[in-house]
């Protein structure tokens, strides 16, 4: 059990570090995470706490753990249609170190022809201490397969061939529902205040959001990941129907704050010799462009303290010999408002946030497609945003810093052919004249007389 999990430490360490790359550098990361417990059927595994049992009535599978020692981990895994995974800690020690380590795996795997799966993973974690630190370790992965699954596309530019797949008569069709939710909260006596702490706070977070369809022959092929609106689990988060969210807090009078948080969110669609089809990702409906990735992150610490953020969303749809094809893709990336560190002014903070959208129809470029990305930091240390939008090769960048305060953002538009169709505005970095930045709103505030 201990390799195990020091495995999955490594690579949710390395998570923060590989998500703004390749994605074939985020599969592997996947897979290594995946290894120590990927298999079929159910397991769960509730050390230092207590498993609550699946109530028979309801129609998701639950998985449910709570922990209350100070050292204790939850490892769930479902491959049921419908999963709700909770992991649940509140540890307390004054003098020594908490440590909680979540794990929560949702896979299907099919070969065909249609595939509907919802999985929702929750964690929370709050670690209240005096003299010692608090370290949270939590890796979530909800993962739908059709077809040949053993291909999910590595190519990030869409140059390789769509998949043969094997070949079916009847309609397509795979629907993936994913919400995974993450409260971090260290501190003392009240884990949102930092009186009484004198220890560091660490916490590394990552999200692994997949789902690829391959298919050959049939009439229609379509794919839809994520297109129901929920309220989220998160709280203080900008979007309040984020897909994927995590909210940490950490607070200390003499320690240090670690944050990484990495979230990679894929969909993946090839097709051959069909009559048609789409791929959606996202809620096609909704102007205000609720749904996808976000988080929020707050420290106040008294030494040198850290936050790394990663987004990467990449959605794919290789097609050869096919009748009409859509492509929507709207899941907006944020870190949204809100967000501050308070510690030293050697302090960092490091945003990346990855776009990337292909469609490709017998190697020629098409498709339908909206993108978002908006990012916001402050700190008494420095600041660095990194953003790049690919629709069908045509890049977009913006970034900023290093620099205490910055928002920066990236909208794109419904675009056709190899037009990209997005702006990038000049970031913001600071507020301005007759208003200043209110770090308890997250906001620049009109300044009063």
């Amino acid at each position: 059990m201990r390799g195990k999990l020091a495995v999955i430490a490594l690579t949710l360490l390395l998570g923060g570090i590989v998500v703004g790359s390749s994605s074939a550098a985020t599969n592997t990361l996947t897979n290594t995470m995946l290894a120590p417990y990927a298999g079929s059927g159910d397991y769960i595994l509730c050390s230092g706490g207590v498993v609550t049992p699946d109530n028979p009535v309801t129609p998701a599978k639950e998985q449910t753990c709570t922990i209350s020692s100070n050292s204790g981990a939850c490892i769930e895994r479902s491959s049921a249609r419908v999963v709700v995974q909770t992991c649940d800690f509140t540890q307390t020690s004054a003098a020594s170190t908490n440590r909680a380590i979540a794990i929560q795996l949702a896979i299907q795997r099919k070969s065909g022809p249609s595939g509907l799966f919802d999985a929702t993973q929750i964690v929370h974690v709050g670690q209240q201490n005096v003299t010692a630190n608090n370290n949270a370790l939590v890796g979530q992965a909800v993962i739908q397969a059709l077809g040949r699954s053993e291909d999910n596309g590595n190519d990030d530019d869409g140059d390789e061939e769509a998949l043969a797949g094997s070949p079916v008569s009847t309609p397509i069709n795979q629907n993936e529902e994913g919400h995974q939710y993450v409260v971090v909260c260290q501190g003392g006596a009240d884990c949102h205040s930092a009186a009484g702490m004198t220890g560091d706070n660490t916490s590394n977070l990552l999200q692994v959001l997949g789902q690829s369809e391959v298919g050959k022959g049939a009439p229609t092929i379509n794919q839809l990941q994520n297109v129901a609106l929920r309220p989220t689990q998160c709280p203080n988060v900008e979007d309040l129907s984020a897909h994927v969210c995590a909210s940490v807090d950490q607070n200390t009078t003499a320690g240090r704050d670690v944050s990484r948080i990495a979230q990679p969110y894929r969909e993946f669609q090839s097709a051959r010799n069909t009559g048609g089809g789409q791929q959606v990702q996202g809620d096609t409906t909704d102007p205000a462009k609720a749904g996808g990735l976000d988080h929020v992150v707050n420290q106040v610490g008294a030494q040198k303290s850290d936050i790394f953020t990663g987004q990467n969303a990449v959605q794919l749809q290789l097609t050869r010999n096919v009748g009409t094809m859509t492509q929507f893709q709207d899941p907006p990336i944020r870190k949204g408002l809100g967000s501050t560190q308070t510690a030293t002014a050697d302090s960092t903070w490091t945003g990346v946030q990855r776009l990337v959208q292909i469609q490709r129809m017998d190697g020629v470029s098409m498709g339908n497609q909206t993108a978002l990305e908006s990012y916001e930091c402050f700190t008494t240390g420095l600041c660095t945003v990194n953003q790049s939008v690919n629709q069908n090769g045509a890049v977009t960048t913006n970034s900023c810093g290093p620099t205490s305060f910055c928002q920066t953002e990236i909208t794109c538009e419904a675009v056709s052919e190899e037009s990209g169709g997005c702006v990038a505005p000049p970031p913001v970095t600071s507020c301005s004249e007759g208003t200043f930045f209110d770090p308890t709103t997250g906001q620049c505030e009109e300044e009063i007389e």
